[in-house]
C-alpha cells in the first residue's frame, strides 16, 4: 500500500477574491480625489515658487549688476519675446528675466541680456498679473509700479489658488486667495 499525499489547495476562493476587489475599489474611491487635490496643490506651489524666484532673481541681479532688470510676461506667439497688446496681463505662457540695458522697461530689445526664460504654466492654471512687466532699478528697488498676480486653477478650488502681492519696494508676498472669481 502506498501512502498518498494530500495536497493543499492553492489560490483564492471566489469570496476572497471579491472581498479584495471590493476593498481595492473602496480605497481607490477614497484615495483618487485626494491625490488629485494633492497634485493640484503641488502644481500651484511650484508655479508660485517659480514666479517668486523670478522676482528675487531680477531684484538681486539688478543690485549685483548695477543695472535695471525687468521681468515680463512671455508673448502668446513667441515665448522668447515680451507680451504686448491684448495679452499684457496673461502670464500663462511664462516670463522672461532680462537686463534692461536699453532703458525700455518691459520690452526685451536688441542689446538687452536675457538672464532666464521661465516656461509656460500647466494648462490647468492661469496666471494673471496687474501689468505685463515689473522692473527693478540698480539699487534693487522697484522702477515700475508693483504688480500683483493671481494664480487660479480650472476647478475653481480656493485651496489651490494663490495671490502674489508685491510691496512698494518690490518684495513679493504669497497668500491663498481669499476671493474666487470663476
Amino acid at each position: 500500500m502506498t501512502k498518498g499525499k494530500i495536497s493543499a489547495q492553492a489560490g483564492l476562493t471566489l469570496i476572497e477574491l471579491l472581498t479584495v476587489v471590493a476593498l481595492a475599489a473602496i480605497l481607490a474611491a477614497v484615495g483618487i480625489p485626494g491625490m488629485r487635490t494633492m497634485n493640484e496643490n503641488i502644481q500651484a506651489t511650484a508655479t508660485t515658487n517659480a514666479l517668486v524666484s523670478a522676482i528675487f532673481l531680477a531684484r538681486s541681479e539688478a543690485a549685483k549688476r548695477g543695472q535695471a532688470v525687468s521681468i515680463c510676461a512671455a508673448s502668446e506667439s513667441d515665448s522668447a519675446v515680451c507680451a504686448s497688446g491684448e495679452y499684457t496681463q496673461s502670464w500663462d505662457k511664462g516670463w522672461l528675466v532680462f537686463v534692461d540695458s536699453t532703458g525700455n522697461p518691459g520690452k526685451l530689445d536688441t542689446g538687452d541680456v536675457l538672464i532666464r526664460q521661465f516656461p509656460s504654466v500647466d494648462e490647468r492654471y492661469r496666471v494673471m498679473g496687474s501689468s505685463a512687466f515689473v522692473s527693478y532699478l540698480s539699487t534693487g528697488l522697484l522702477a515700475s509700479s508693483p504688480v500683483n498676480w493671481e494664480l487660479r486653477n480650472e476647478h475653481c478650488d480656493s485651496q489651490n489658488h494663490r495671490d502674489i502681492q508685491m510691496s512698494a519696494i518690490g518684495r513679493p508676498h504669497v497668500s491663498h486667495a481669499s476671493e474666487i472669481d470663476c
